[in-house]
Parts: structure tokens; C-alpha cells; sequence
């Protein structure tokens, strides 16, 4: 690996660990149990080592330089390679995927009520955009989630949601036609409960003929939260272009974690007493489709 490309890859750690680090102590997603662990326990100790490696990382480098020569080598027969070469592009997808989201406490405010459980995970559908700016990955990408119905004898209850996102990522590692990089995105995502009457079965002269007798009234509660997203992605064009450029369609894979605070319901702006905090974070994983061209120089 080229000096230079060591000290790019370096620098992206250490923005994306900072940014966290940074997030964690003045954000209010400290509070949130999972991201508290992933910084203490993950993000932390590899900045750590990342220092130690390069203050002693020649005695490391001598002392398992046979053993990185049999790691080069299988890497090499794999077809994969370090980012030395430059990418520029652009691509845009189709987003299916799921996500999980905690439901426990806005379930037992929903069960005592006479409504069924929502369970998950939630059904993400959407798309995302990028371009490939010498190795960078800027972009961003937005989805509707939904957890289907959860009703009552009188009435209807449906939780969805959606998010929106400006995504910012590095590649480290491509091969012939694909790249792989982690990213960061972060926006605000909204959930929406949706509360309404069932209707009877009533004929279209009934309804018009009594409208008051045929109430629609629905109550909509609504919630806003800081959205995170920490990803690992996978893009590749499977058709070869002209030299050393691919065009056509595209197939992506993304997984990771996002981080939302927990956030009680309102109507109308105004907050609820005793509404339970809901928080759209949780893992995920997304099939990305759609096309656009990269050229690795």
C-alpha cells in the first residue's frame, strides 16, 4: 500500500472515530444505552490501538511479516486490492430492506388499551444517490418504514415512518467493478401513529344519504428524532465498459446500526402526558438496485 493511501485511510479513521467521539459528548445520543456501548467499548479502544500503531507499528510490521506476505497473497488471488486506484462516478438505487426498532414500550401502553402488538422489524422501502469523487462517497438516500396494523375491536392503529439523510463515506478496498466502504449518514427521521374508527360495511347512498352517521374522525401523534446511520456498503457494476470504466446497472448492499433518540408523541406540536418514548434506531440491512457508471483510474 502506497504511503499516501496509508495516510488517507488513517485520516478517514480519524474523522469518523472523532465524529463519534464527538457525538457521544455533546450530542444527547449518550443517553442512548447502544451508542454508549459501541463508543466505550468499540470506537474508543480502535483509536487506541490506532495510536499505538503508529508509534510502535514498524516492531508489529517486522514481527509478522511472513504472515502479512500469506495475507497479501490471498487477498491478491481474490481479485481484491487497496484503494490505490482513483474512483469517480455516480450511481442512484432502488432501497428495499428491514430494519429493527424497539416496540416494547410502546406496546405495553397499546395492550392494556385493547390493541394488539406491533412487531417488527419494520419494512423499509426508498432510494439513495451517490457520486464517487476520488475515492470519496458523498450522496444521500431516504426511505418510508411501516410495521403494518395494530387494532382494536373499535378501532385501527398504524405506526410508519420515514427518514432522510446526507451520507459521507471513504473506499478503502475495490476490486474489478465494486468498491466497499463504510459510511456515515445523518438527518432526522419521523414516525407517525395513526389512530382511526373502523368502518362498518355501509353502501356509497348510506354514507352520502348520512354522512354524521358514519364518523372517519382520525388522531395523528407524530414524534421527530436525530438520525445517525453507521454502515458498511458494497457496490458493484457487473458490466465492463470501455479500459477501465463500468456502466449499467448497479447492485448494492448496506448493513449497520442506526442511532435515534427516544422522543415522546405529539398532536399537533403539543406534547402528550404519559406517552411513551419511541426511538426509530435499531440494526439494519438494504438491497440497493438501479444503475449509473465508475471508473477506477
Amino acid at each position: 500500500m502506497k504511503a499516501s493511501t496509508r495516510r488517507n485511510l488513517i485520516r478517514w479513521f480519524h474523522i469518523l472515530t472523532g465524529a463519534v467521539i464527538a457525538t457521544y459528548i455533546y450530542s444527547p445520543w449518550a443517553a442512548i444505552p447502544e451508542f454508549a456501548l459501541l463508543t466505550k467499548a468499540i470506537v474508543l479502544p480502535l483509536l487506541i490501538a490506532s495510536g499505538l500503531w503508529l508509534w510502535k507499528g514498524h516492531l508489529l510490521k517486522r514481527a509478522f511479516r511472513s504472515r502479512a506476505g500469506l495475507l497479501l497473497a490471498f487477498a491478491l488471488t481474490t481479485g481484491l486490492v487497496s484503494a490505490q486506484d482513483r474512483v469517480f462516478g455516480g450511481s442512484g438505487t432502488f432501497d428495499i430492506g428491514i430494519q429493527t426498532m424497539d416496540l416494547d414500550g410502546l406496546n405495553d401502553a397499546l395492550t392494556p388499551a385493547g390493541y394488539g402488538s406491533l412487531s417488527g422489524p419494520a419494512f423499509t422501502l426508498g432510494g439513495s444517490g451517490q457520486g464517487y469523487i476520488n475515492n470519496w462517497v458523498i450522496g444521500g438516500e431516504g426511505a418510508f418504514y411501516g410495521f403494518g396494523e395494530a387494532n382494536s375491536p373499535t378501532h385501527e392503529l398504524e405506526l410508519a415512518g420515514g427518514y432522510g439523510l446526507f451520507t459521507l463515506g471513504y473506499i478503502p478496498l475495490q476490486g474489478k467493478g465494486f468498491v466497499f466502504f463504510p459510511s456515515l449518514g445523518a438527518g432526522v427521521a419521523g414516525t407517525g401513529l395513526d389512530i382511526r374508527p373502523r368502518n362498518s360495511e355501509s353502501s356509497f347512498n348510506e354514507i352520502i344519504a348520512n354522512p354524521d352517521d358514519h364518523p372517519t374522525r382520525e388522531v395523528d401523534l407524530g414524534t421527530v428524532s436525530p438520525y445517525l446511520r453507521l454502515a458498511v456498503n458494497v457496490h458493484y457494476f457487473p458490466l465492463a465498459g470501455k479500459g477501465e470504466k463500468r456502466y449499467g446497472p448497479m447492485l448494492g448492499l448496506s448493513t449497520g446500526y442506526a442511532f435515534a433518540t427516544g422522543n415522546s408523541f405529539r398532536q399537533s406540536g403539543a406534547d402528550l402526558s404519559g406517552s411513551p418514548e419511541f426511538s426509530p434506531g435499531g440494526f439494519f440491512v438494504s438491497l440497493k438496485l438501479g444503475g449509473g457508471f465508475m471508473e477506477q483510474r
